[in-house]
């Protein structure tokens, strides 16, 4: 493994905010290594890979609200 990246660290170098970069992990869209605190935190660890595809992810993504459609299913 490259250098490795804190949360806050890869959200710069990927030019996304920290919410985004949470949303990412929460909805599996990105898997960075994960090392248990103890107190139910866990310490995210960032490769370099993980960072190029969080930026992958933000060029993918349109700017601007998402609106559900009706009858669209809810998670």
């Amino acid at each position: 493994m490259g250098k490795a990246y804190t949360a806050v660290q890869a959200a710069r170098l990927a030019r996304v905010g920290i919410q985004t970069l949470h949303r990412y992990l929460r909805s599996g869209k990105v898997n960075p290594k994960g090392i248990p605190l103890g107190d139910g935190r866990m310490l995210w660890q960032f490769s370099e890979a993980d960072v190029e595809k969080v930026k992958r992810l933000r060029a993918e993504s349109k700017p601007g609200r998402k609106v559900r459609t009706k009858g669209a299913e809810q998670k």
